[in-house]
């Protein structure tokens, strides 16, 4: 038992980007239960459990980026999507809470908008079989942060469309909020629209090739 510990042990190895993505995870993991005592204010449940799935998309991250074994980073990016694709419609959701479109949240809107991310995860779990989520990864272990590079299948640019076509709709319900609501109220939305462009700044600068760093994802930090 100790010599199979040992040897799972030796796969990963921690970096001090793995650190940052844990102490990452549990924040996220403590701001959502610091919201969760405050869920009956509007939106609030939302982006607690938002929050949660930050977390797990962190924590995932934290043993990505330490294993040693391509396969066992294909494996935890793959968890990571547990979270990651539903965080955006959690982000949707809790806009039409918080602006008080409560009657759009009919049980057959609400499973249509999980359609994209159910199918896009069970396609991340079985992408062997049909390499439409990422075409080809490609591991670096000499560089210092341990990344692995991932080349994307068409199916992640049809679930990334969606994302973003729900960021938008989200941005347009804020900036409405913000032109609707008295002026504190106004100033939480401007800076959740603020917060918003930063965590979407990260993300499509990731998509888009842009980080000076190749295979390094921003978007949990931001």
């Amino acid at each position: 038992m100790y010599l199979r510990k040992n040897r799972l042990f030796l796969n990963y190895r921690f970096t001090t980007l793995s650190y940052a993505l844990l102490i990452n995870a549990i924040l996220a993991a403590g701001v959502s239960a610091f919201i969760w005592q405050r869920r009956h204010i509007p939106g609030a449940k939302y982006i607690a459990l938002l929050m949660v799935a930050m977390a797990e998309v962190s924590f995932a991250y934290v043993l990505e980026n330490a294993a040693l074994i391509l396969n066992l980073k294909v494996f935890w990016t793959k968890v990571s999507y547990l979270g990651l694709f539903p965080a955006t419609v959690l982000l949707f959701l809790f806009i039409l809470d918080y602006t008080g479109r409560e009657k759009w949240m009919t049980r057959s809107n609400v499973i249509l908008v999980w359609i994209i991310p159910a199918i896009t995860i069970l396609l991340a779990a079985t992408n062997e079989w049909h390499h439409l989520v990422w075409s080809s990864v490609i591991y670096t272990p000499d560089s210092g942060l341990n990344l692995a590079i991932y080349n994307h299948g068409i199916w992640f640019w049809i679930a990334m469309s969606y994302v973003y076509m729900l960021v938008g709709a989200t941005v347009i319900m804020f900036v409405q909020a913000i032109f609707r609501y008295r002026k504190v109220y106004r100033l939480q939305s401007i800076a959740l629209l603020a917060t918003l462009i930063v965590i979407m700044t990260g993300d499509i600068t990731y998509v888009a090739g842009l980080i000076p760093v190749p295979g390094l994802d921003p978007t949990p930090f931001t």
